[in-house]
């Protein structure tokens, strides 16, 4: 059972939005549509946080404690089909934090994109650019080549739409690999990714 202050913020939640639904917006100024659709952007993306959190817990989870696989159990209790239930895990497990195998605390994977995201300052679409830009790196990039990346693609993202950090991303990923080259060792990967997509 949620516990009181969960399940009081979540009747918050729904009292606000019921509040704003309300709103005659054609009777509202420009600045101020504008003002209340950025307010609500970053609210939304606040909640995508939360939920693709829970999703992701739920896919650590063991079948047992879950009764059921855990992207066809979401996906009943959501009604969302298992293919968006999995892809919500996927999309939030490099942004998740981790912990070693004795127990210590890890930065997420991919922290400048996960701080950003848990801000609210991203949406799905520029994790997925910057997720897409470092998937399609070359095995052999150095570490500390990526990490880079990583950041400065995170901290352009919170400045630009998706559609302009998709352009950088394209002119990044032509510095870093100007010849487009891929070893054997990258094509397999990628026709791993391309088959378990498909499953």
């Amino acid at each position: 059972m949620l516990s009181i202050e969960v399940g009081e913020a979540l009747d918050a939640i729904d009292a606000a939005l019921t509040t704003l639904a309300k709103v005659d917006v054609a009777g509202l100024a420009v600045m101020d549509v504008l003002e209340l659709a950025a307010r609500c952007e970053k609210a939304t993306r606040h909640h995508d946080v939360v939920r693709y959190d829970l999703s992701h817990e739920l896919h650590r989870r063991d079948i047992n404690e879950i009764g059921g696989k855990a992207g066809k159990v979401l996906a009943d209790w959501l009604r969302i089909t298992p293919a968006e239930a999995r892809r919500r895990a996927e999309v939030v497990e490099p942004l998740a934090p981790r912990t070693s195998l004795t127990g210590e605390p890890l930065a997420p994977r991919q922290p400048g994109t996960a701080e950003a995201w848990r801000e609210g300052k991203l949406d799905l679409e520029h994790v997925r650019i910057i997720q897409k830009f470092l998937g399609a790196l070359p095995f052999d990039v150095p570490a500390e080549v990526r990490e880079d990346a990583e950041l400065f693609l995170a901290e352009k993202a919170t400045l630009m739409r998706p559609d302009q950090l998709g352009r950088v991303a394209h002119r990044l990923a032509l510095e870093i690999n100007p010849d487009g080259v891929f070893s054997d060792e990258d094509r397999a990967r990628k026709r791993t990714v391309v088959v378990g997509r498909q499953q």
